[in-house]
């Protein structure tokens, strides 16, 4: 479709170039920078980070004879460097003509990948070709339609067929029973007038491996290991599935991408038909830096090789060797400590400690839920007005304290009395800077909280609001928070975790005590504040003076 003109001068500055001879990595760079702007803005879900897509596939460690699967394949990340770590294997291992002919083969015949984009499927064919070919088995289709419709299009795409599945599948979108006819087929779709992508992808994935054998490497959305109300799609993956590792990414993996959504990478092993559920270690890492920051810098700092190492120990049932620094970002923990979360966050050996400390207090301990009459969510305000009802939001809430420096307000007519707040009540954050907590004075009543903030009215006898809220504000208990915080776009809190949130109470006059001690020094400390500021504004007018002559 190209100009004769335009394909003469592409040509002609490409024909002193060797292209076969240039290794893989200066390919893909430059693949990537040419690239780089049809995969920004809607096209970035399309294109994994490298660094993830390196450290997936190490984890897997693709061999010759296994076939390799991405049934989401966008431009050919994880496919390319499965070839790749073959090529090095080969290269050091053989000679010139038996390790070409080893990478090569695999390249041709144990590659596949699925692209539901059409254009992106060809851009995928064309990067493969640039890396020596494998583009024959990479089709345009929906990987998530009915096996024969897939096969009939290529016959090397069978169920069970799979030894190894790497994959970042789409996030967000949702399969509608009115708009495709196959969500009734899948056992995590069957009754369900829709389901998201993400969750169908992992069936799919599970059934295109072969059983006992195949292995999966897949991100997915802390959402699916976190939120209570998908604790079923859990249960269907731990009942198919052996957990071989859950390495949790920074909030920042994919924002450079177009995309917030906090993420881990889930491994997975299929069991055989007749498999029982047994005792298993669980490999467990966090990873904070990761080769990237969140602008898409280089960042010098990639936790993924530490990772990885000690990875390759826990498969060779040796002890991790973990200092101090790292003792909470690798560990493992046993399949049957597995509850209500799947992620490594929650697991922490740090946070998994909460519990006993907490249970050493002298004072007796209790659920929020037992201090309070009532939790509620607030409301959502699009329309603001010059003046009104003063409307909370999250950044309006500090511990212990508001910040009015930005509020805004709502007409006084659109909402009823019973939802002002009310001296006395304790406002507890709930998405975001989740867990920050502010007890309702005079001066603040009769306002009105967004739906990112909770109002918890708390019973009368023997509780000090206000240590309530100290007690929330502290180090201890924003672990606590950190621990029961479900993923997303942004951590939050459900009402259910907030209300079984641990509170060590003691009596009510040592409540009081520690509740007014608190008071005392952030009324010092906005006294130093103030105070810092005019010394401040003296100095700014004396250098004025000093220069102006005045």
């Amino acid at each position: 479709r190209l100009d004769a003109k335009i394909v003469y001068n592409v040509v002609e500055h490409l024909q002193e170039l060797a292209i076969n001879k240039i290794d893989l990595d200066t390919k893909g760079i430059a693949f990537e920078r040419f690239m780089q702007d049809f995969f920004k803005g809607k096209m970035g879900q399309f294109f994994t980070p490298r660094p993830i897509v390196e450290f997936a596939v190490k984890m897997l460690n693709p061999e010759r004879t296994d076939l390799v699967l991405d049934p989401a394949c966008g431009s050919g990340g994880f496919l390319l460097n499965a070839m790749d770590l073959v090529k090095k294997f080969a290269e050091e291992n053989y000679d010139e003509k038996e390790a070409w002919e080893h990478w090569h083969n695999f390249a041709m015949h144990n590659l596949y990948g699925i692209e539901i984009n059409d254009q992106i499927a060809r851009v995928c064919k064309m990067n493969m070709i640039i890396h020596d070919d494998g583009h024959t088995n990479v089709i345009s289709t929906d990987s998530l339609r009915d096996f024969r419709e897939i096969t009939d299009i290529h016959k090397g795409f069978r169920k069970e067929y799979f030894d190894l599945i790497l994959t970042n599948p789409p996030f967000g979108a949702a399969v509608k029973s009115t708009e495709k006819n196959y969500l009734e087929k899948y056992d995590l779709g069957k009754g369900r007038k829709n389901q998201k992508t993400e969750i169908m992808f992992i069936e799919r994935c599970i059934e295109f491996v072969k059983p006992k054998t195949g292995r999966i490497g897949i991100v997915l959305p802390d959402g699916i290991l976190t939120n209570s109300s998908l604790q079923y799609v859990r249960n269907f993956m731990m009942e198919k599935c052996q957990i071989l590792a859950v390495v949790s990414l920074p909030q920042f993996a994919f924002t450079h991408y177009g995309a917030g959504v906090k993420s881990s990478l889930v491994f997975l092993r299929r069991k055989s038909e007749n498999e029982k559920s047994v005792k298993y270690p669980i490999f467990m890492a966090i990873a904070d830096h990761i080769g990237y920051d969140a602008t898409g810098r280089e960042d010098a700092e990639n936790d993924f090789d530490k990772i990885y190492e000690e990875y390759k120990k826990f498969t060779r049932e040796e002890k991790l060797h973990i200092d101090v620094d790292w003792e909470n970002k690798v560990f493992s923990i046993n399949r049957d400590e597995i509850g209500k979360r799947a992620d490594a966050y929650y697991y922490q050996p740090r946070l998994a400690r909460l519990d006993k400390k907490i249970k050493k207090s002298r004072y007796e301990i209790k659920p929020l839920r037992d201090l309070s009459t009532k939790i509620i969510n607030g409301l959502d305000f699009r329309e603001f007005a010059e003046t009104g009802i003063p409307y909370l939001r999250v950044s309006n809430i500090k511990p212990n304290a508001f910040d009015l420096t930005d509020i805004k307000f709502i007409p006084e007519f659109s909402i009823s009395k019973d939802i002002k707040l009310e001296t006395g009540d304790l406002l507890i954050t709930r998405k975001g800077t989740y867990g920050v907590a502010v007890v309702v004075d005079d001066e603040h009543k009769d306002m009105v909280i967004s739906s990112e903030i909770f109002r918890v009215i708390l019973k009368k006898d023997n509780i000090n609001p206000y240590y309530i809220s100290v007690w929330l504000n502290s180090d201890t208990a924003k672990q606590m928070f950190d621990r029961i915080s479900t993923g997303g776009i942004m951590g939050h809190l459900s009402q259910d975790a907030l209300k079984n949130i641990q509170i060590i109470l003691p009596s009510l006059e040592i409540q009081t005590k520690i509740a007014e001690e608190v008071k005392k020094r952030i009324s010092e400390a906005e006294r130093l504040k103030a105070e810092s500021s005019r010394i401040i504004e003296e100095a700014k007018k004396k250098v004025e003076e000093i220069i102006l002559g005045g």
